[in-house]
């Protein structure tokens, strides 16, 4: 049997009061293309994909399956196997 939950035990979320500029950008990535080379040819896995977080941001990657979700979060921390092509203008953490 589940209990419900008191409402008044529940702590709620207190807005974010960062002492940096809350629109700068700590990662971003520009016109991001991921290639895997394989004996039977090259199989594109992201193909101009580009994105900004800012401080603060909260961000969820959604798609398919095999539409380049871990490929594009791969490349950005650049643990991609060796037969991979990654090229972009930049993959940028702060």
């Amino acid at each position: 049997m589940t209990n419900p939950v008191d409402t008044e035990t529940v702590s709620t979320a207190r807005p974010h009061t960062a002492t940096r500029n809350d629109n700068e950008v700590v990662f971003e990535i520009k016109e991001l293309h991921v290639e895997f080379r394989t004996g039977q040819g090259t199989a594109e896995a992201v193909n101009g994909m580009s994105m900004k977080v800012r401080r603060g941001e909260r961000v969820a990657i959604v798609g398919e399956s095999g539409c380049g979700k871990t490929a594009t979060l791969l490349a950005s921390m650049r643990l991609l196997p060796r037969k991979s092509v990654v090229e972009g203008q930049s993959v940028d953490q702060v």
